[in-house]
C-alpha cells in the first residue's frame, strides 16, 4: 500500500483528489512511497488534516456527484487521531511568521 492509499483508506467515499494532493504537498509526504508502521503518525496527521478541511467544506459537488459529509464522524475521527499522537488543535494549525529580507 502506498502512503497516498493509506491516506485515502479510512474514508468510505471519494475524497477530492486536489485536497489529497494539497495535504500531501503541505506535509511533504512522498505519496508513492510504501506505507509502513514507522510512518503511521505522518499518515494519521494527514488524515486528520483532511478531516479538518472536510468539516469546513460540509459538502462537495462536481458534475452529477454530490457528497454531504457526516460532520460528527469527521470530528470524531480527527479528535481520535490527534489524541492518539498527543497533538492539539493548536499544534495542527499552521503558524505563519514574517521575517525581514533585508
Amino acid at each position: 500500500m502506498t502512503k497516498r492509499e493509506a491516506i485515502e483508506s479510512p474514508f468510505n467515499f471519494e475524497i477530492p483528489s486536489k485536497l489529497i494532493d494539497k495535504v500531501i504537498i503541505d506535509r511533504s509526504i512522498k505519496e508513492g512511497a510504501e506505507y509502513t508502521k514507522t510512518n503511521e503518525q505522518e499518515i494519521d496527521v494527514a488524515i486528520a488534516d483532511i478531516c479538518g478541511r472536510l468539516i469546513n467544506m460540509k459538502s462537495f459537488s462536481e458534475g452529477e456527484l454530490s457528497i454531504t459529509f457526516d460532520l460528527s464522524a469527521l470530528r470524531t475521527m480527527r479528535t481520535d487521531l490527534l489524541s492518539k499522537w498527543n497533538l492539539t488543535e493548536d499544534e495542527m494549525s499552521a503558524t505563519i511568521s514574517s521575517r525581514k529580507v533585508w
